[in-house]
């Protein structure tokens, strides 16, 4: 039985949050990839994973609980979300979690509205409107059963418990993004939840990959994922041009095998317009090695990335900007920065116009828009080259 990783999600985001040393990054690397095969039993931000233990039910519009919704706009003044910010999006819609209460706002942070949502911890957004959310307290992959997840198609302002069809579905729907299980285990299926009815679904085409992730810069621009080949059991990139009617699946034989049961040795994918992209191996006890492809994924080399002495990588992650920059947050001496190259062949410090260092990697928020925060602020771009501050609930 699969989950929601919404425990996955909280992690990441307390290790982004937490500049560590390069050591710590392998240590913790394994340590998610670990937790997240424990707790999931079968993908979001993830970088999401969703369970076959819905109770399926016939293709027809569910009618939605309404669970109650304040509309007044107000005023967003101040921040404090404790540890970690919880911030998810798509596009200029964005959610967030303040003393446990859910906000939204349809305008990228000018106003913000609060949204009713019980039982609701942790939300994974797929698309501008859609939204799952569920418990976030314990161990998801102790539950009996996926009772309790539920959906809104609206914005958060109502919601419905989560169902799944037992017919599969051609394409991711247009305007979302597919949901993935993030567990590095096999039989993992790729999923989609339908933006009007809120069904969930199996994509009919699924990439044969073992330990299988949906990046989440997977849109329209093209799904990316990354995985195993399950013949070499080397680590395996798998694109799809059409929604996930089809995928291509390229294999990089120049990396070692899959060797152990929770392995590290998986590239974390990146790519904005879903031409350019990046496939990057951190904290697998090797250096740090990146590949890159300028068609879609069809075809991937490895680049040099050489790297200026000194600088520590905070975490795996990494996004590539919309004019095809590979950009990485990294520890500095005391401080923290970013490191950028064209093509990913030489790195160098770069100061990042509107974006401070803050100790954690930019994230892919949706169709061109890209957002990086700590407990103290959130920053948002449209191309990742310039940023922006905005204000949280």
């Amino acid at each position: 039985m699969s989950e929601l990783d919404f425990v996955g999600l909280r992690s990441d985001a307390e290790y982004a949050a937490r500049p560590p040393e390069f050591a710590t990054v392998t240590r913790r690397t394994r340590a998610v990839r670990r937790r997240r095969a424990l707790v999931l039993g079968g993908v979001f931000v993830g970088v999401a994973a969703l369970t076959g233990a819905i109770a399926a039910v016939t293709h027809r519009d569910p009618v939605p609980t309404v669970v109650g919704v304040d509309e007044t706009p107000r005023a967003a003044e101040g921040l404090n979300l404790g540890m970690v910010p919880t911030v998810e999006g798509y596009g200029d819609h964005l959610y967030a979690f303040k003393d446990g209460r859910l906000w939204a706002t349809e305008d990228r942070g000018a106003t913000w509205l609060e949204r009713t949502a019980p039982g609701v911890d942790v939300v994974r957004v797929l698309g501008p409107n859609l939204v799952i959310g569920g418990p976030g307290a314990h161990p998801l992959g102790e539950q009996p059963s996926a009772a309790g997840y539920q959906v809104s198609v609206d914005g958060g302002r109502t919601w419905m418990p989560l169902r799944e069809s037992g017919r599969p579905v051609a394409a991711v729907p247009e305007g979302t993004r597919p949901v993935s299980c993030d567990d590095l285990r096999k039989g993992c299926r790729v999923r989609v939840v339908d933006p009007v009815t809120g069904i969930l679904s199996t994509l009919a085409a699924q990439p044969r990959l073992d330990g299988l992730t949906i990046d989440p810069s997977s849109t329209g621009a093209g799904l990316w994922a990354a995985g195993f080949d399950p013949g070499t059991h080397k680590a395996a990139i798998a694109t799809s041009a059409d929604r996930g009617t089809t995928w291509s699946i390229t294999v990089l034989a120049a990396e070692e095998p899959r060797t152990a049961p929770v392995p590290v040795n998986m590239p974390y994918l990146a790519s904005f317009d879903g031409r350019t992209g990046y496939a990057t191996f951190v904290g697998d006890g090797g250096p740090v090695r990146v590949y890159r492809t300028a068609d879609g994924g069809r075809t991937w080399h490895r680049a040099a990335a050489a790297m200026p002495g000194g600088a520590y990588l905070l975490g795996p992650y990494s996004v590539a900007t919309a004019d095809g920059t590979h950009l990485m947050a990294v520890q500095l001496g005391t401080g923290t920065g970013y490191l950028a190259s064209p093509d990913g062949e030489t790195y160098q410090v770069r100061e990042v116009a509107g974006l401070p260092g803050l100790g954690a990697a930019p994230r892919f928020l949706g169709p061109g828009r890209l957002a990086a925060g700590t407990p103290r602020a959130m920053y948002l771009s449209d191309d990742g080259v310039t940023w922006r501050g905005i204000t949280l609930p």
